[in-house]
């Protein structure tokens, strides 16, 4: 009886070992068979059901906010953006030449050139002047300079004044910084600007222009977009500088972007030198591109 007693306990023993070990298998396993189970941690359904809100809300905020940063960034830089559009379209347009006495013209439905013909008026007996060897007039080949100061570009089309902010050496002398970015910013509305401190035009040391590429809407002036077009230039393009009645030329020689921390831009050096300076991209402040140019002494 002691033996057949100790024969099931030691059957027992080894039963209940048995399955212990095959639930330990298949709880740390991850070869389990068709026919065991897994026992593994499972994730209550409101926790999935949360996380899932949670991403889908932050996927619809993101788009959101993109869509509204798209529509103010375009209506803050339309007038911009269509200026480089169209002087784009300008040049993909087939160039054709027309005969002396006709007039080009842009038909708006299909943008193709057409050519109208014009007849010349006669000069009437009052308006027939011949000059004479010897009759005092000499003709003169002069051109007649601006009473304004300003800065043409034919490159790109720019033809603008060139302000001089009042204030603004006073605050730089100051170093009033507020006042003189006041005194620039307010300038800018009115055209390009020569920084004050640096050299005038035709005059050794480095002549600093700025101007927009584009502005906020809520503050309206037609020379907001006045430098759109600067990242167009090219090396060798004319730049005329107009300053106190003498208009200046200078040649572009390089174009580069900076950092807006750059300050070395505005160092003055000892040659006759002209800087024009922008933000860029167009419609950001990310980078300040400029233009390097130099007199021509023609």
């Amino acid at each position: 009886m002691n033996q057949l007693q100790l024969l099931i306990t030691r059957l027992a023993y080894q039963a209940d070992k048995k399955l212990l070990t095959e639930g330990e298998e298949s709880y740390y396993r991850l070869d389990i068979s068709a026919h065991e189970t897994a026992v593994l941690p499972q994730i209550p359904k409101k926790i999935i059901h949360k996380r899932i809100k949670l991403f889908d809300s932050l996927g619809r905020y993101l788009i959101t906010a993109s869509l509204i940063f798209a529509m103010i960034f375009g209506v803050t830089n339309f007038a911009a953006y269509t200026k480089i559009l169209l002087s784009d379209l300008q040049k993909s347009l087939p160039q054709k030449e027309f005969l002396q006495g006709s007039v080009l013209t842009f038909d708006p439905w299909t943008i193709e050139p057409k050519k109208q013909q014009y007849q010349e008026k006669p000069l009437t007996a009052l308006e027939e002047v011949t000059l004479k060897p010897n009759d005092g007039i000499m003709p003169l080949q002069m051109a007649v300079a601006s009473y304004e100061n300003r800065l043409r570009i034919p490159a790109i089309d720019v033809n603008v004044p060139m302000m001089q902010p009042e204030l603004g050496l006073e605050a730089l002398k100051s170093n009033d910084w507020n006042e003189l970015e006041k005194e620039i910013q307010d300038s800018l509305l009115q055209g390009a600007v020569l920084y004050p401190g640096t050299a005038a035009p035709g005059t050794k040391g480095n002549t600093f222009i700025t101007g927009h590429s584009s502005n906020v809407f809520w503050e309206p002036s037609p020379y907001n977009t006045l430098f759109a077009l600067l990242p167009k230039i090219k090396e060798g393009d004319d730049i005329y500088v107009t300053y106190n009645q003498t208009e200046y030329h200078y040649k572009v020689t390089s174009k580069r972007e900076v950092s807006p921390k750059d300050v070395g831009i505005l160092a003055q050096g000892n040659g006759y030198n002209l800087t024009l300076m922008t933000c860029t991209p167009v419609g950001t402040n990310l980078k300040r591109l400029v233009v390097s140019a130099v007199l021509q002494t023609d």
